[in-house]
C-alpha cells in the first residue's frame, strides 16, 4: 500500500534529480540520510518512496555498490506511479473488507498498480468526497465497497449522475440502478439455501433478521437479498406457505453498531424463545458477528444451542470460529470478489471494456459445527447434492 507522504517525494525526487537533468543515466542519487535532511521529512518516508521509484524501474541497485543508481529509462513519464482507489465502510476491524482489499492488491502489484485505501466510515457523504479526491488526485480507477444507502441516497445516488466516464468499480454492496460495472454475490440463493436445509432439518418456525433505521428505509442489498430467499423458501415448501418470522433490530444507519448494541437490540428476542412457548427454533443471523453474540447470548439464558435453537451466520469469519457451541454459515471468497473487481478495474482504464460489466459469484454454504443435529446433517447433505 503506498502512502501519500511517500508519492510525494517521490516525484519531487523525479522532479530534483531526473526531469531536471542534474543526474545523469547511471548517476548515483544522494543517500537517503542526505534527502531525509534535505526535504525535512521522516528516514522512513525516504525508503518508502526510494522503493517506490525502484519498483517502477527508475532507479537501479548495483551488487557491491551503496545506495541508489539513475536507471536507463527512455521515458520517465511513461514511469510515473498508477493508482487504484479502494474506498471501504472500514480499513482495519473488517475482516471481509480485507479480504476484498488483498484480492485487489495482488492484481494491482502483477500490473504495475498502486492501490489508494480510503476509509468512508459508513457514512455517504464520507465515501462521496472520498471519490472525487482520488480522482483529483490522479487515480485511474476506483475499487468501491459502498455504504448502506438510505431510500433517498440510493434514489439521488452520485454515482448515476457524476464521472461517468471515470471507471468505478463496485464490489458487493451495489444495486443495479447505481449503473457501475460490479462484482456482488448471490445472496438470494444463499438465503433460499438455508431456508431450505433448515425446513429439511424440521424446522417450522425459523426467524429471519432484519436491520433497519428506526425511519426503516436502510438499503442494505445483501440481507434484501437474503431475506427475500427466505421468504420464497417459506413459499415453496410443502402444500401450504409457512408463515415468517421477522425480528427486526434498529439502529443509526451512520454509524457501525458496537456488540452492546447488538446485543441490546436482541436481547427481547432471545428471552422469549426462553420463556414463550411459540418461539423459533432456528435463526438466520444477520452474519457471524451477530451469529456469536446471539449463541452467547442464548446459552448465557440457558437455552440449548444447537438442541433448542439452531443458530446460522454469514461470511465465515475467523473472529468467530472459537464459539462455543460453532455454528454453520457461508464461505463467500471476498478475495476472489477484489481480483476480479481490480481486473475489471485494470481493463476499464485499458479501455479493453467500454460497458457495464457485472459478476455474480456463488456463495456455498460451510458447515463448520461438530454437534451432529438434524439440521446440520441436512445443511451437510444439500451441500454435497449442491457440489458445495
Amino acid at each position: 500500500m503506498q502512502d501519500t507522504a511517500s508519492t510525494k517525494f517521490a516525484h519531487t525526487i523525479i522532479d530534483d534529480y531526473v526531469t531536471s537533468g542534474s543526474l545523469a543515466i547511471g548517476d548515483r542519487l544522494p543517500s537517503s540520510r542526505e534527502l531525509q535532511k534535505k526535504y525535512a521529512t521522516s528516514g522512513h518516508t525516504i525508503v518508502h518512496a526510494l522503493t517506490h521509484l525502484e519498483d517502477q524501474g527508475i532507479l537501479i541497485k548495483y551488487p557491491g555498490k551503496k545506495g541508489y543508481f539513475l536507471a536507463e529509462v527512455k521515458d520517465f513519464n511513461q514511469a510515473e506511479p498508477k493508482f487504484i482507489g479502494f474506498i471501504a465502510p472500514c480499513t482495519t476491524d473488517e475482516e471481509h473488507v480485507m479480504r476484498v482489499y488483498n484480492g485487489i492488491s495482488g492484481v494491482c502489484e502483477r500490473n504495475g498498480y498502486h492501490v489508494i485505501l480510503a476509509n468512508s466510515s459508513s457514512n455517504y457523504k464520507k465515501e462521496r468526497d472520498h471519490v472525487k479526491n482520488m480522482i483529483s488526485a490522479g487515480c485511474k480507477a476506483i475499487v468501491l465497497f459502498a455504504v448502506t444507502r438510505t431510500r433517498d441516497q440510493l434514489e439521488n445516488d452520485y454515482l448515476k449522475t457524476k464521472y461517468p466516464d471515470f471507471p468505478i468499480v463496485m464490489v458487493d454492496m451495489a444495486f443495479p440502478s447505481q449503473m457501475r460495472s460490479q462484482v456482488v454475490f448471490d445472496n438470494y440463493a444463499a438465503g433460499y439455501e438455508m431456508t431450505s436445509t433448515l425446513l429439511k432439518g424440521c424446522h417450522r418456525k425459523i426467524a429471519f433478521i432484519q436491520t433497519n433505521t428506526p425511519s426503516g428505509d436502510f438499503m442494505h442489498k445483501s440481507t434484501q437479498e437474503r431475506y427475500r430467499g427466505y421468504q420464497d423458501a417459506l413459499k415453496n415448501f410443502g402444500d401450504e406457505p409457512l408463515p415468517e418470522c421477522l425480528w427486526v433490530v434498529n439502529w443509526l444507519l451512520n454509524e457501525g453498531p458496537t456488540d452492546a448494541d447488538i446485543a441490546a437490540g436482541l436481547m427481547p428476542y432471545v428471552q422469549s424463545c426462553r420463556e414463550g412457548s411459540d418461539h423459533p427454533t432456528a435463526i438466520i443471523a444477520l452474519e457471524d458477528r451477530m451469529a456469536y453474540i446471539l449463541t452467547s447470548m442464548a446459552v448465557g439464558l440457558g437455552i440449548d444451542v444447537p438442541g433448542e435453537l439452531t443458530i446460522l451466520g454469514f461470511d465465515n469469519l475467523a473472529s468467530t470460529r472459537l464459539c462455543n457451541p460453532i455454528f454453520d454459515t457461508t464461505d463467500p471468497d471476498f478475495s476472489q470478489a477484489g481480483r476480479m473487481a481490480a481486473d475489471i478495474a485494470i481493463q476499464h482504464i485499458d479501455e479493453e471494456v467500454d460497458h457495464q460489466v457485472v459478476c455474480v459469484l456463488p456463495v456455498p454454504i460451510l458447515r463448520r459445527s461438530g454437534t451432529p443435529s438434524l439440521a446440520n446433517l441436512h445443511l451437510q447433505q444439500f451441500s454435497e447434492i449442491n457440489g458445495r
